[in-house]
């Protein structure tokens, strides 16, 4: 997206007082208007009433400590840390945001649950239910609580409520209480109670990590059960309290600035010998697969769980990339490994020139990686054939019991201790 060139007003000393947000004379109009046509213009921002909504709320009041500049920008703001640095409470991007509202279609007397709080997304959901509506809004932080009751605009928006409340916990929430859910922190799990407040029609939008890939789904309540698809790529904060969960993951490489983390470790992981040996096993040239620049591979790496079992993904966590891994990213990328080696798709870095597609090479190593890395290549060829298909059907169904739509072409990934996500890769 393109620099703003807004001017900047001059900040106060304090933003806040007794509560109060001070008028301190900025005007949000100029950012808002610039922000609104870029999103639109990426195909971010699609239907009248989420654009409606964004002119409507000013980001920059629930983050004071930045300028409009940074508030109005596509990055995320983190407003707290816990001792170890680690963000636990943020203002998503706008682009996350736009994403997260345009599946969640929320419409005027919808009532709405939002968890994880930072007030932000609350106003903009109170902004499409509109007065006949409601949106509650919790977080299991009663910091984060005060700071949202401290800066939100409950005159502008009066149905939106916040409570300090653990989604987690299996009380405090009457069956079928809303119509729309939306989380906003990374879920190891779907709690049944939290699924219970949810009413018959509902829909549930939440980011979730299926086979270490991190992607938001959308579930809506039907007669036979909590049904609905992948939609896109996202990151969060890690849920806390009692959502708080231990991913089935272990650190396979770690230097002073970078970790290589493999999740679902289930599946063997490579030895820190043929992890070192790390190179080009098929070129751009030579793999048969290329991408579309302006498209996530995460269809591609839904497609690839549904044809190659078992399958890992691992994540690239840090300051800087490890050599020998460059494409792997935070959210994940699948990796094809056993023993004694591995095959991943790579990436050529950043796109310099004007091009639709890029060619992407098959990465890998040791003794058994030109066989992993064929195996790569044909799922992805399987993909490039049936049409670059995307946004698979999925379905929450209880451990262990049969789902109405398994079969060859699906895939389970686990959502807690009781409960599979079955998803059925998306047909061209």
């Amino acid at each position: 997206m393109s620099s703003r060139q807004c001017s900047l007003p001059r900040r106060t000393d304090e933003r806040i007082q007794r509560g109060v947000i001070v008028d301190t004379g900025y005007d949000p109009t100029p950012f808002r208007d610039q922000l609104i046509a870029e999103l639109t213009e990426a195909g971010v921002l699609r239907s009248p009433i989420v654009a409606r909504a964004f002119a409507q709320v000013d980001r920059a009041q629930f983050v004071p400590e930045v300028d409009p500049e940074q508030a109005y920008s596509t990055g995320v703001v983190t407003v707290r840390r816990d001792g170890t640095g680690r963000g636990v409470s943020s203002m998503s991007s706008p682009i996350v945001h736009a994403a997260m509202l345009e599946v969640a279609e929320p419409a005027p007397g919808v009532r709405v649950l939002e968890v994880g709080s930072g007030g932000c997304n609350a106003a903009l959901l109170a902004a499409c239910v509109g007065d006949s509506g409601s949106v509650t809004t919790t977080d299991v932080d009663p910091e984060i609580i005060a700071r949202v009751v401290r800066l939100f605009p409950f005159a502008q928006f009066p149905t939106v409520r916040a409570e300090l409340w653990d989604a987690w916990e299996s009380v405090g929430r009457a069956d079928g209480e809303f119509d729309l859910i939306v989380v906003t922190v990374e879920c190891p799990t779907l709690p049944d109670s939290l699924l219970a407040s949810l009413a018959p029609g509902g829909r549930i939008v939440a980011p979730v990590t299926i086979h270490g890939v991190r992607k938001c789904i959308v579930l809506d309540r039907l007669a036979d059960g909590l049904r609905g698809r992948v939609e896109f790529d996202c990151g969060f904060v890690a849920a806390r309290g009692h959502g708080a969960g231990e991913y089935d993951t272990r650190a396979v490489r770690e230097t002073g600035e970078h970790t290589l983390v493999l999740r679902e470790t289930g599946v063997p992981a490579p030895s820190e010998k043929e992890l070192l040996s790390s190179g080009t096993i098929l070129s751009a040239e030579d793999s048969g697969i290329s991408l579309a620049v302006d498209r996530s591979p995460s269809d591609l790496w839904l497609w690839m769980f549904s044809e190659i079992a078992p399958m890992a993904s691992w994540a690239s966590l840090g300051s800087r990339r490890l050599d020998g891994f460059t494409g792997v990213s935070p959210l994940g990328t699948p990796v094809l490994s056993d023993r004694d080696g591995f095959a991943f798709l790579g990436w050529p870095g950043p796109v310099r020139e004007q091009v639709d597609r890029i060619d992407v090479p098959v990465r890998g190593g040791g003794a058994t990686g030109p066989d992993l890395a064929r195996r790569l290549a044909e799922a992805a060829a399987s993909w490039l054939e049936a049409g670059e298909p995307g946004r698979p059907e999925c379905l929450l169904v209880p451990r262990d019991e049969p789902s109405p739509i398994d079969g060859p072409t699906t895939f389970r990934s686990s959502l807690g201790a009781t409960a599979d996500l079955v998803v059925k890769r998306a047909e061209g």
